[in-house]
């Protein structure tokens, strides 16, 4: 039998227990609302009869359900209250039997989880989860990839699907073959909880969280960024999505951000702070050798890797203020260019955000020249390397460093260890106090103690790091399960809340 038909059976029990409790009274009395009770009754185990005479085990079940149905006819034709009571505590406790015997004698099939990522470059924040559910027999797990619009260009709208970019170890359904409101999983993972309100890329409304909720009995968002520092004007639309209002269960990283979920007005039992399956992938890629593209072994061996990573509304924000070439941004990337490239100690892996040239193309053109020129400039280098890949992973394993503008993948970076210079200044004390991670505590190329891209290269060229101890700390304090368990612990929880634990 299905789990989720076994619990939806477990249910009509427990009412079928409450009603017949509630109009005692009125069935002693021999009322209309008594004897329609008594017919609902009937009606109800007759029911139950029939959704598991076919099932292993349930032949003595079925019996005592005819025998109750016999008792409830009796009861209705008994004259006198003291009989009817004495068929009532018949009933009773006939009804307390056959719960039992449902929980204890039919068999549930394999728990059914579902994994429906839209873009192969967020896989991360489920795939801990997935490898939990892969490993355990009692689950039957699949990932379902599903299709999402890029309306970054709104002339130029066009459906996308990740299927072919995920890693050869997953196993993938296609959307086209996964009948949801047929399969009803028990559990539906997500970690797009944006739905219409994407501006850059939207899935079709059949995959919007309130049409999942519907097919599934616990609908869990697993957010696809983790959380550095904490701004509640710019950042509630993290926290206020639909998928997070519709989710069943919210993933977060630590009980600071739990508390920050909690502070939208969502249900404190409702988010559950056992860490991010996105450390748990950092943790198992540091453990792993990475295999890596031909051309990345051919440009990077025997090099100290420094990987730059470039957030998505930075070029933007920075023409806004100023015209290339003088902008901070147009500066500081050429100054990159200028530290790194063609040197023979040293090698470069730009990996920009995935979705920033379809929202360039589409809303800020002006910003093109310059990217499509630093594109240029690493691919025909002798030691640079532009990261597409669905993942970051090889990225992090094989770099010895990161530059990056503010992003929450330096969250990410902190938690391996290495060092990381940031582009831009260091958070404000008062933010950084109320923030989930102390990001302060990296090397910074402008504002107070300012390091410039040649010193800081230079400083991992010979080893240094003096901020190690305090960054590491930092990483300790931010997320709660650094031992790579997160997706395992996760599992185990939402499991014993599907089996009504607490």
């Amino acid at each position: 039998m299905r789990f989720f038909t076994k619990k939806q059976i477990l249910c009509l029990v427990e009412t079928m227990k409450i009603m017949q409790d509630r109009l005692t009274e009125a069935i002693v009395w021999n009322t209309e609302e008594g004897m329609n009770g008594l017919a609902d009754l009937q009606e109800a185990a007759v029911a139950i009869g029939n959704n598991i005479e076919q099932e292993k085990n349930s032949g003595d079940i079925v019996t005592i359900l005819e025998e109750y149905c016999e008792e409830i006819y009796i009861c209705s034709m008994e004259q006198g209250q003291s009989d009817r009571k004495m068929h009532l505590f018949s009933m009773k406790n006939m009804m307390e039997t056959i719960e039992h015997k449902i929980e204890t004698k039919i068999p549930v099939d394999k728990i059914k989880i579902v994994f429906m990522p839209y873009k192969a470059d967020m896989w991360t924040s489920l795939e801990s989860i997935w490898y939990a559910a892969e490993a355990d027999e009692n689950y039957e797990v699949k990932v379902v990839p599903i299709p999402y619009y890029d309306i970054a260009d709104m002339k130029n709208i066009h459906m996308k699907y990740d299927g072919d970019r995920f890693p050869p170890y997953v196993r993938i359904t296609s959307y086209k073959e996964y009948a949801m409101e047929e399969e009803h999983p028990e559990m539906i993972f997500i970690h797009n909880p944006y739905d219409e309100c994407n501006n850059l890329t939207r899935v079709p409304a059949y995959y919007y969280s309130s049409n999942l909720k519907k097919n599934t009995e616990l609908l869990v968002y697993s957010p696809y960024f983790t959380v550095g520092s904490f701004n509640r004007k710019s950042q509630e639309f993290m926290f206020t999505a639909p998928g997070v209002y519709y989710s069943d269960y919210v993933i977060a990283q630590s009980q600071r951000v739990k508390e920050i979920f909690e502070s939208y007005g969502h249900n404190e039992e409702k988010i559950i702070a056992f860490g991010s399956p996105k450390i748990d992938a950092i943790v198992k890629n540091n453990k792993n050798t990475q295999k890596l593209p031909e051309i990345w072994t051919k440009k990077l061996s025997n090099k100290k890797i420094f990987l730059l990573n470039t957030h998505l509304s930075y070029f933007p924000k920075a023409f806004q203020y100023a015209e290339s070439p003088d902008n901070y941004a147009v500066k500081f990337h050429k100054e990159i260019l200028d530290t790194f490239l063609n040197r023979e100690d040293c090698g470069l892996i730009w990996r920009p955000h995935p979705l920033m040239k379809n929202m360039l193309q589409g809303r800020f053109p002006e910003c093109l020249d310059f990217i499509n020129y630093f594109e240029r400039q690493i691919l025909q280098s002798t030691n640079g390397i532009i990261d597409e890949t669905g993942d970051y992973a090889k990225a992090f394993y094989c770099s010895d460093a990161l530059i990056s503008t503010w992003s929450s993948l330096i969250n990410e970076y902190m938690a391996t260890g290495k060092p990381i210079l940031i582009i831009q200044r260091m958070v404000n004390e008062e933010v950084n106090k109320i923030s989930p991670i102390n990001r302060n505590v990296n090397y910074f190329r402008i504002g107070k103690n300012k390091m410039t891209f040649a010193d800081f290269r230079d400083n991992v060229l010979q080893g240094n790091d003096f901020m190690y101890e305090e960054r590491m700390e930092a990483v300790r304090k931010a997320f709660p399960n650094m031992d790579g368990n997160a997706g395992n612990k996760i599992l185990e929880f939402l499991t014993n809340k599907l089996r009504g634990g607490k």
